[in-house]
């Protein structure tokens, strides 16, 4: 009986250095692993920013580009530009509702002054579009601009947002 006492024993006493060293060994390779995700978090963090900081220079250069574009084009054009701010009130004027102190007060010479503000701004829309035709910047070519800085914008503000969420993540963690 003390054999099988002693037997017992020691069957015991390998069963637990054996699962000593499997636990120890599951141990280290959980470890290893956390660190090697935590190195492809940190490439993936790294990648992400530098995209962010890309993205954010070529939205810099396109917008201040446009605001050159669009500074050449007023410079270049003043009248044009005038006539267009113009054309742009009057449209606005002629589309506002007439009130009823306008017509109370003003009645027949308000009709007359929206008569010719409409016509005027029908005049300065034509002469407008005239000027703006012959400098290329008709509505295709403002739509294509539009466009591609919408496209830009959008790319710009989906990777500042994927490098905000992966650094909130980070800070999470």
């Amino acid at each position: 009986m003390a054999r099988i006492t002693d037997t017992a024993g020691e069957a015991l006493g390998k069963a637990r250095t054996k699962a000593s060293a499997t636990l120890a060994s599951g141990r280290s390779k959980a470890g290893e692993a956390a660190a090697a995700a935590r190195a492809k978090t940190d490439e993936a963090v790294k990648a992400a920013r530098e995209k962010a900081k890309q993205a954010s220079d070529r939205s810099r250069v396109a917008a201040r580009e446009a605001a050159e574009k669009a500074a050449k084009g007023i410079d270049a054009n003043p009248v044009a530009t005038v006539l267009g701010g113009l054309a742009l009130g009057a449209i606005a004027a002629a589309l506002l509702p007439v009130t009823r102190g306008e017509k109370q007060t003003l009645g027949t010479a308000s009709r007359k002054v929206r008569a010719a503000a409409g016509s005027a701004a029908k005049a300065a829309q034509d002469a407008g579009k005239a000027q703006l035709d012959a400098l290329g910047l008709n509505a295709d070519t403002a739509r294509g601009e539009v466009r591609a800085i919408v496209k830009k914008l959008g790319e710009a503000i989906s990777t500042a947002g994927a490098a905000a969420a992966d650094s909130v993540k980070r800070k999470d963690s």
